[in-house]
């Protein structure tokens, strides 16, 4: 299902970057945690570890409002927008429908906080 998101300010464009951005979650997750223990990568002075810090939690700040009437849905939504598993292939406790819309409000709201 294509979703027109031109009415909240957002381009095919915006969407493909914001997607983008979410497909990084896990990476962002890896680095910091390289970061942090001191293996491979080096981060003299901890700001790339902040930075990953606030890109991951504005990802899961974006699913929590985005599911805020149903936080049993953000794990997989955090799934379905991260990792890019469908739907069906996920036992979502919730109609296709609903779910749809939480997706749609993510990219809202991370196109509101995302620079």
């Amino acid at each position: 299902m294509k979703v027109n998101y031109k009415k909240y300010g957002m381009s095919k464009a915006r969407y493909q970057e914001l997607a983008a951005f979410a497909r990084q979650y896990s990476e962002f997750i890896q680095l910091r945690a390289q970061y942090l223990s001191g293996s491979g990568a080096v981060d003299k002075d901890g700001t790339e570890a902040a930075d990953l810090k606030t890109k991951i939690e504005l990802i899961e700040h974006c699913a929590k409002v985005a599911c805020s009437d149903c936080p049993g849905i953000v794990k997989y939504l955090l799934q379905n927008v991260t990792e890019g598993t469908a739907y069906d292939r996920m036992n979502v406790p919730m109609y296709c429908e609903g779910f749809r819309l939480r997706r749609k409000l993510f990219f809202i709201e991370l196109n509101k906080h995302k620079k």
